[in-house]
């Protein structure tokens, strides 16, 4: 074996186990074809960069090195595709997804403070927008 690779049910190993073939059984929600193309074809990129690993017990660190990519990402997907297998991998959707949480007044209100003349800090414009918020009985902005 060369370097950066080792053996792939070595122990601490960062490449698959036996533990990975006993997977739960996918349910309908979970199916790579549920997916959106765009969303498929990002698990399949991922999973590219990630059978070195997987396959040949390349070292993560190396597989990060060679695609500029951090190492901690990595291990978030090695980890992902370990849980779930390639539908690990797909981008999660969002809940809030295109949900205002505040509203058009108080947007208006907090952008008139952060294009003030002298700026305020970004620390006064929150200092502002929450008093206004709490004084109006508006959601007070996290």
């Amino acid at each position: 074996m060369g370097l950066g690779t080792r053996k792939p049910f070595a122990a601490g190993s960062s490449a698959i186990t036996p533990s990975d073939l006993t997977r739960p059984a996918l349910t309908h929600s979970s199916l790579l074809s549920e997916l959106s193309e765009a969303d498929r074809s990002r698990a399949l990129e991922r999973f590219h960069v990630l059978r070195p690993c997987v396959e040949d017990g390349v070292w993560l660190a190396k597989l990060a090195r060679e695609h500029e990519l951090r190492l901690r990402t990595l291990q978030r997907w090695l980890h992902a595709y370990r849980q779930r297998g390639l539908i690990g991998l797909a981008r999660k959707s969002r809940n809030d997804r295109g949900r205002r949480l505040v509203s058009a007044e108080f947007q208006q209100l907090i952008e008139g403070l952060a294009l003030r003349r002298p700026p305020l800090s970004s620390a006064a414009v929150y200092r502002e927008a929450t008093a206004t918020a709490r004084a109006h009985g508006w959601p007070v902005p996290s």
